[in-house]
């Protein structure tokens, strides 16, 4: 992947199971005809009333270590993740 790939994450939530993601999960074609690599899709449901979702936190600890250059962003040419997970 370039440095100017444009590489986006796509974060997805309801408050109630009863309710469907479907509509959400649709910005991934959205962003694709955009130019844009969607690297993941973090979507669930729960609750908006507090911070504390899984999939958030996850996307958040992610953005944060790429920042930071920790774990696998510390490498000059790091393998994102979904790449990674597509190889194996």
């Amino acid at each position: 992947m370039n440095k100017k790939t444009k590489i986006a994450r796509i974060y997805c939530r309801v408050s109630t199971k009863e309710q469907n993601l479907d509509r959400q999960l649709n910005l991934k074609h959205w962003a694709e005809q955009r130019g844009f690599y969607v690297a993941h899709i973090y979507a669930e449901k729960q609750s908006g009333r507090t911070a504390n979702r899984i999939q958030l936190k996850d996307l958040k600890l992610e953005a944060e270590a790429k920042n930071a250059r920790r774990g696998l962003w510390a490498d000059p040419n790091p393998i994102y993740p979904s790449q990674f997970r597509r190889k194996q």
